[in-house]
């Protein structure tokens, strides 16, 4: 929505204070304390449900991992509802907001375009769905709203071709998803769809609609996203997204990076619930994992995990919540070595101390490997494990920098895992990487 500008110095005071110790977030939910405390004291928009009529909010419930997505790529929100449940039907629920995020130079300006909701920015939801990629249809009763490779109901009568897209959305020629045969989806591989269900829409950050997309400089980018959802024994413990942003301006975009804001929260119920937990980090060629072999090390890498600090919550789980991680997948190629680039950039902080402003959130998305917090166990940590993050955990991870010329594109994918302990969140995470490495096919039963 419109970005409000900040720029003043008790605004930049505010945002360095430690939520965790703000006394105003005792026996407050998330949803109470953006409300009642950061939005009066910075001018937010309060969160309330969604009225547009192109936004749609659908349901991945096909396996052990219940997420409410929205087509504007807010990848799991909903504040009036159970999202990022896990276990299926456990009523517990495990992040407060996911999305896409893109920061460039454009013109000599620095840009950043997210689609984050009620993640305390001073702008959010700056990506906005394209018409066409659904059937129009919104009835969340069937689970009807984004285009679903499992529910036919939910598409269109025909995939947009590149004539039928809007004038903001086609200022260059570029190629769109494939579809593999007539009739059928444009699924992740090709066109062609591997994993029970698959989503996919497509947004823009330049929405002519006023007050909307990444206002005043927008990069003229599009942003393809696909999940991908497994109801296997082996695989049905995470899911996966692919991004691929897109220029479709005139304009070369330079010092580009591409990543991920993820606010996750073990569990995200509970009074103040989100100011006790704790991650770490294992950075690829990391070796000598405690209990795994040298191949099992390998294909750990670009893993991050979260847990909660006491191993409870009050009033919802008296022990054993359950650990989540994020499984970094794919980036885009180097364009000097012909290899991926990895993750470049890593950065943990707390709720309230998100960068405002593009400026900062530029500086953040091109910050590098951040140190651990804790080299030793934080006193407040359960299972006191040595270089971890926290408490209270907010990531923004990239890859960067990249150029990115007109009609050229970039890859970020990744997955949300989920596990009931340290033990079941490392399988679920190595069978994520297996799979992927397997082109997404998973194992067929003998």
């Amino acid at each position: 929505m419109r970005k409000l500008i900040y720029f003043t110095l008790v605004t930049s005071f505010i945002f360095v204070n430690i939520f965790a110790q703000d006394p105003r977030a005792k026996g407050k939910s998330k949803l109470e304390y953006y409300n009642n405390v950061l939005v009066p004291e910075r001018g937010l928009k309060p969160l309330k449900k969604s009225t547009g009529s192109d936004r749609k909010l659908s349901v991945m419930n096909v396996g052990n991992v219940f997420a409410r997505i929205s087509n504007a790529a807010t990848l799991g929100y909903d504040r009036w509802g159970l999202c990022w449940e896990f276990p299926a039907r456990s009523q517990l629920t495990y992040r407060w907001t996911m999305a896409p995020m893109i920061g460039a130079v454009k013109n000599g300006k620095v840009s950043v375009a997210i689609s984050t909701r009620g993640a305390a920015r001073k702008h959010e939801e700056e990506l906005d769905p394209i018409k066409g990629y659904d059937s129009g249809v919104l009835n969340e009763e069937e689970n009807i709203g984004i285009a679903f490779s499992d529910i036919k109901a939910s598409w269109p009568k025909k995939w947009p071709s590149f004539a039928d897209l809007p004038s903001y959305a086609k200022k260059v020629n570029y190629p769109l998803p494939k579809v593999d045969s007539i009739g059928g989806f444009p699924g992740i591989r090709n066109g062609e769809v591997v994993s029970t269900r698959e989503a996919f829409f497509a947004v823009t950050d330049n929405s002519p609609v006023e007050g909307e997309g990444n206002i005043p400089n927008p990069l003229d980018v599009r942003v393809d996203v696909w999940g991908l959802q497994y109801d296997d024994i082996l695989n049905r413990n995470f899911i996966i997204f692919r991004q691929l942003f897109t220029n479709f301006g005139t304009d070369t975009l330079k010092n580009v990076y591409v990543g991920i804001h993820d606010d996750p929260d073990c569990p995200e119920q509970g009074a103040a619930e989100w100011t006790d937990d704790y991650a770490a980090f294992i950075k690829s060629g990391t070796t000598g994992i405690p209990g795994y072999t040298s191949k099992e090390d390998t294909l750990l890498w670009n893993f991050t995990y979260l847990w909660d600090g006491d191993d409870k919550a009050e009033g919802f789980i008296p022990k054993n919540v359950a650990w989540l991680g994020l499984k970094f997948l794919e980036t885009p190629i180097n364009q000097t070595t012909g290899k991926q680039s990895g993750i470049t950039t890593f950065q943990v902080f707390e709720y309230s101390a998100v960068p405002q402003g593009d400026d900062e959130e530029y500086k953040q998305m091109k910050a590098g490997i951040m140190a651990p917090q804790n080299v030793n166990p934080h006193a407040k940590d359960y299972t006191q494990t040595p270089n971890s993050y926290g408490p209270d955990v907010t990531y923004v991870v990239a890859a960067g920098p990249y150029t990115l010329a007109p009609g050229q594109s970039l890859p970020f994918s990744f997955a949300s895992v989920h596990g009931v302990n340290k033990k079941d969140l490392f399988m679920n995470a190595i069978l994520c990487q297996l799979l992927y490495n397997a082109q997404f096919n998973a194992a067929e039963a003998p």
